[in-house]
Parts: structure tokens; C-alpha cells; sequence
């Protein structure tokens, strides 16, 4: 008789590799992961029949072949939770067969990883074509507002102190008129300097984060191909023993 259960019912959830993002949702309970999301999301408590539908979509998409492809999950210190980042896009196909593996500093159980990976995979429980739709919209909405110059800047709703205390720390993105009319053309020139040398060290940051995993991802792909260098020739030196036995036999 034919086998009617579905393909993830059949995956090997006990072998010795990390398990893939998508076998680590599927064997976790969908009840308990909804508890740990609205526990750290409250605004998730009515979003349930959501998750539920990106949970099956999850559960029946077809996936990208990936032997050896992983991202790293970590821990955010601020809110104590696992900080999975990386997977607020729409490559579901691909993300959903990379191997999940853990910072050295990340302890909790597979459910709690799962739920958190589940929450920034969907976007609140969005599939990849809602997903599509909702950044399509956000960005024509976008586009008319800068039309309309209807973006709200600093200067729409912060005081002229506020704006200035802002601005001299680099934070604030104001409009030209109201830089010149607050502050002096030599001080609008150190002000532009102090807001580009923060964006610079702030993609800095991130660019040493990539880099760093990036790093890690070559020193353990040169550790597995070292082990498996290592493998073949004690196969190899294994040969030459039984050959040596048979020639003297």
C-alpha cells in the first residue's frame, strides 16, 4: 500500500548533522511554539490562523538542495532571546533547507529556537507572496508620500531644540531649509560630517559582523574538508593493510 504521509513526516530528526531550518519547525509543537512567539510578541496573540498557514506552507514547500549551507543563530542580549535575523527575507526556498546551528552563547531548547526562527522567517506569520504583496505596498506607499512630501522628517515633529541637540549628535535627518535655518553654514558642514562618520561606523558594525561569520563558515568548511582528507586516507591506509594480509596469506 502506498505510503500517504506527507514528505516531512519522514525526516531524520536523530542524525548526527545540525537539523535544517525546516526540520527543526516541523518537530517542534505548533501550540507551544504560538506561546513562546505572543510571549515575546504580545501583538501576535490573534495571529495564530496565520503562523498555522506559513506553518503548512513551510511544511509542503519544495526546497533548493543545500548539503553544507547553515546560518548561525545567536543570542540577543537585550530581550535574552535567540536573535535569527538573517532570515527576515523571502528565500524561503533556500532558507528553509540550511542547517541551523547555534552561538556558543545561545542555550535554550529546540522549540524556543524554532518559534523565534518561525516569527522572523514569516513576518508575523506572512508566506513569501504575502510577503511580496506587503513590501509592494509599502513601497508604493512609499512613492506617493515622497511624491506629496508627506515623509515625516524631524523637523515635523520635534521642537527647534530637540532638532538641534539631535542633529549635532548625528542622529536626526532634517530638510536643508531647516538646517539653514537653525544652525550656521559651518556648523551645517560638522553637522553632515558627524551624521556620515555614524552611518559609516554603523555599516562598519555590520560589515564586521558578516565578515566574522563569513570566517567561521571558511574555518568549518576547512575543518570538514580536513576531516574528510583525513577519512579517505585512513580508508586508503586500511586498503594497503587488507592487500598486504592477502599477499601473505
Amino acid at each position: 500500500m502506498k505510503n500517504k504521509h506527507p514528505v516531512w513526516t519522514k525526516l531524520d530528526w536523530r542524525g548526527p548533522r545540525p537539523l535544517t531550518l525546516r526540520e527543526l519547525i516541523m518537530k517542534s509543537n505548533f501550540d507551544r511554539m504560538m506561546e513562546i512567539i505572543t510571549d515575546f510578541d504580545p501583538k501576535m496573540s490573534n495571529q495564530g490562523g496565520s503562523f498555522l498557514k506559513a506553518y503548512h506552507y513551510i511544511r509542503d514547500m519544495k526546497l533548493k538542495p543545500h548539503s553544507e549551507d547553515y546560518f548561525l543563530a545567536k543570542y540577543d542580549h537585550q530581550y535574552n532571546v535567540p536573535y535569527i535575523g538573517v532570515l527576515e527575507g523571502i528565500r524561503w526556498s533556500e532558507y528553509l533547507g540550511y542547517q541551523v546551528k547555534r552561538d556558543k552563547d545561545l542555550h535554550c531548547n529546540d522549540t524556543v529556537l524554532a518559534a523565534h526562527c518561525l516569527w522572523h522567517l514569516t513576518f508575523y506569520g506572512y508566506t513569501p507572496e504575502e510577503q511580496r504583496a506587503n513590501f509592494d505596498r509599502q513601497n508604493e506607499e512609499l512613492e506617493r508620500e515622497r511624491r506629496n512630501d508627506e515623509i515625516y522628517l524631524a523637523d515635523d515633529i520635534y521642537t527647534d531644540e530637540e532638532i538641534k541637540e539631535s542633529a549635532r549628535l548625528g542622529y536626526s535627518r532634517v530638510r536643508d531649509e531647516v538646517l539653514e535655518r537653525l544652525f550656521t553654514p559651518e556648523e551645517i558642514i560638522e553637522i553632515k560630517k558627524i551624521h556620515k562618520k555614524r552611518l559609516d561606523e554603523e555599516n562598519a558594525r555590520f560589515d564586521a559582523a558578516d565578515e566574522e561569520e563569513r570566517k567561521q563558515k571558511e574555518q568549518e568548511a576547512a575543518m570538514r574538508l580536513e576531516m574528510r582528507k583525513k577519512a579517505e586516507q585512513e580508508k586508503r591506509e586500511e586498503w594497503y593493510r587488507k592487500q598486504r594480509r592477502k599477499r601473505k596469506n
